[in-house]
């Protein structure tokens, strides 16, 4: 192993990582116990459930060469023990000495989730839900090489994340990473004339909600 530096990770309590690109547009209302929701007004809750697959990932070093790790392997954002899964998949992992500039996940674009049931005003109770869609972000194109980011490969989005800084491995430095999730608006919901239930919508305006992952790290 000369010249590698074996990657250490860190469990969250509740979890996942980065990734702009699949977050839903904020909905302007939390599902609130008391809410009032109009007909065709809609409102995030908690999910119980968000389940996306990791096809691998990736460290791209400041030389533009990306070494990637893992093989596809699903992840539920809502467990609590996501974070140890998310730890596990990552942790051992060697890499060349040298100065990494970003993170490169690819995951898959169709997740399931679920939620509720949640109590609102006027006597309204959103359903307890679960379903499967495709978060397609606005603005997505096809991946032109093996370069490119921010793009659908297949089933796949591949992300560039640019969050926890360079990353120098060297003989005397080890990587540890930890990652975060925060699932608190991971469902949507709408009423429809009088009902409530997961939003039925496109790869923006749909059931699939807000995950909010954030990464950090130490040396």
């Amino acid at each position: 192993m000369k010249h590698l530096q074996r990657i250490g990770a860190l469990a969250a309590a509740s979890a996942f990582m980065l990734i702009q690109s699949i977050e839903a547009i904020a909905f302007p209302q939390d599902c609130t116990a008391g809410l009032v929701l109009a007909n065709g007004d809609k409102c995030q809750a908690p999910a119980s459930m968000y389940k996306f697959t990791i096809q691998k990932f990736g460290f791209e070093r400041d030389d533009g060469q990306i070494f990637y790790f893992g093989s596809p392997l699903e992840f539920d954002a809502a467990s609590v023990s996501a974070g140890q899964t998310v730890a596990n998949y990552l942790s051992g992992a060697a890499l060349p000495f040298g100065t990494y500039v970003a993170v490169r996940p690819i995951i898959s674009i169709s997740q399931t989730i679920a939620g509720g049931p949640y109590n609102m005003g006027g006597g309204m109770t959103c359903q307890q839900a679960q379903t499967t869609q495709n978060r397609v972000d606005n603005g997505g194109h096809v991946c032109a090489n093996d370069a490119d980011y921010q793009c659908t490969d297949g089933g796949y989005w591949r992300v560039r994340d640019t969050s926890l800084g360079n990353m120098v491995i060297s003989p005397t430095s080890t990587l540890t990473i930890k990652f975060d999730f925060d699932v608190n608006k991971g469902i949507n919901y709408i009423n429809n004339a009088g009902v409530c239930g997961a939003a039925i919508g496109d790869g923006v305006d749909g059931p699939v909600g807000h995950l909010q992952p954030t990464l950090t790290r130490g040396n």
